[in-house]
């Protein structure tokens, strides 16, 4: 988009380029933590509050851009690897693979959430009589 936008306005884009660099990872942050919100609140069964999810998206968040530098600096050197051993579906097995680290780090997240609340419980109270005598408690 940015390279469109410099065919197009490129007077707009040269004065605001550090703008625009700035913008679009924010862009970016903020979307991610309003999905990782959505799905760290509704995805697991029974509900959640915003301080009870809030260690599995900061999780989730630093686990991702850690993985996705770590990732990137791996293919700048080994990049070629995939190529000479997938050929023209290198770049299919490259997102599948960043795929799967998003996915378990997404995943442990929410496991960390599961743990924490799960510690906070009385002992001998698993976690799903807990949520149904708390749903039963808001019926009456």
């Amino acid at each position: 988009m940015l390279e469109a936008a410099r065919r197009h306005i490129p007077f707009f884009v040269e004065t605001n380029e550090k703008f625009l660099f700035y913008a679009r990872y924010g862009v970016t942050i903020f979307a991610m933590i309003v999905a990782l919100f959505i799905l760290h609140a509704w995805l697991p069964a029974g509900r959640r509050g915003f301080l009870q999810i809030l260690p599995g998206i900061i999780f989730t968040m630093v686990g991702s851009l850690i993985s996705g530098i770590v990732f990137g600096q791996y293919l700048t050197q080994f990049a070629n690897n995939y190529v000479t051993m997938y050929a023209g579906l290198a770049s299919v097995v490259i997102a599948l693979v960043f795929l799967y680290f998003i996915a378990a780090i997404f995943v442990y997240g929410g496991e960390l959430n599961a743990a924490i609340i799960k510690s906070r419980l009385p002992h001998g109270v698993s976690l799903q009589a807990a949520q149904s005598l708390a749903h039963a408690e808001t019926r009456a």
